[in-house]
């Protein structure tokens, strides 16, 4: 029969506990990619410019411009392919073609927008919850006429795949409440 050293085992365990430790500590990192594809949920035409959006969050050092927020408790990071702002400009710039717009620059009319909240809520056991917020702002002229928060909650299945379609289809919710916000006021 062959004898187990004691202390060799002890070691290991130690090892295995401070490596465990270390990971928990230090979280985990992963890029989600994220391919907008527009809904086309209204219909229209004329020039429109896609100026800036900022994010919040990310100017506020609490998150780099292409993090998604997390929950309190989380461990680990998640970012996407490109900086949250970016991802905005292109899915308002995409509805906007596919709606028939034609986006250029120096347009009359102008929509920028400020991202406050990006969060991503994946330490649930079976779903993630993605939330967003978005207050939009529309110019004509030079003239800001409607400033409009838009927010959605998109839950998933625990899935890579899932999750980006949630966040595309909060991103897509977020930007038809403003479309329907800015139409209504007949200022799109």
């Amino acid at each position: 029969m062959k004898r187990i050293c004691t202390a060799s085992v002890g070691k290991r365990v130690r090892l295995f506990a401070i490596i465990v430790s270390a990971l928990a500590v230090t979280g985990c990192s992963t890029t989600l990619p994220i391919n907008y594809i527009p809904s086309a949920s209204i219909r229209g035409a004329g020039p429109v410019e896609v100026g800036e959006f900022a994010y919040t969050p990310a100017d506020q050092k609490k998150v780099d411009s292409d993090e998604f927020q997390k929950a309190t408790g989380a461990i680990g990071y998640i970012h996407i392919s490109q900086p949250v702002p970016e991802l905005f400009r292109t899915a308002l710039r995409k509805e906007l073609v596919s709606g028939g717009y034609s986006v250029e620059k120096d347009a009359p009319v102008e929509i920028t927008g400020d991202v406050t909240r990006f969060l991503y809520d994946w330490i649930g056991v079976v779903e993630v919850d993605f939330y967003v917020d978005v207050t939009f702002r529309l110019k004509k002229n030079g003239q800001e006429v409607l400033v409009y928060k838009a927010s959605s909650h998109q839950k998933a299945p625990k899935t890579m795949a899932q999750d980006t379609e949630a966040v595309r289809a909060a991103i897509s919710e977020c930007i038809d409440q403003f479309f329907m916000e800015a139409r209504s006021r007949k200022l799109l």
